[in-house]
């Protein structure tokens, strides 16, 4: 004859179980916790997300790249705006109807554009 557990209530198996392995750990971590720890020793945790003023300065830098592209030919910020989407050189190429050698041509003058007019020379 098999015996059956006693169950507490009308609790399920399930939530007597969960109750007694949650009971366990608290006991252990409990019992792991020194017990001359008043809250003396607080944990230092670095915070590594930028502060106000590195996000102010990533705003100030985003801001100033979109700006530059707005100013470039439109060929060149079309092709460019591509590539940042993630199409390849075959795809940009199907898209604006020129050949892929001319894709790259143009995104080496859109950086050279975008490096004078970030680096404070206007063209």
């Amino acid at each position: 004859m098999a015996s059956s557990a006693r169950i507490p209530g009308d609790a399920s198996l399930k939530t007597f179980v969960y109750r007694i392995a949650q009971n366990r750990c608290v006991t252990e971590i409990a019992r792991r916790k020194p017990q001359n720890s008043c809250g003396e020793e607080l944990l230092e945790l670095e915070d590594h997300q930028p502060g106000p003023a590195e996000r102010l300065a990533a705003e100030q830098k985003s801001d100033r790249l979109v700006r530059a592209v707005q100013r470039l030919p439109l060929g060149l910020r079309q092709t460019l705006i591509l590539r940042l989407e993630g199409l390849s050189y075959a795809e940009i190429s199907e898209v604006l109807g020129i050949g892929e050698s001319n894709i790259a041509v143009r995104l080496n003058r859109a950086k050279e554009r975008l490096n004078i007019c970030l680096s404070g020379g206007e063209k």
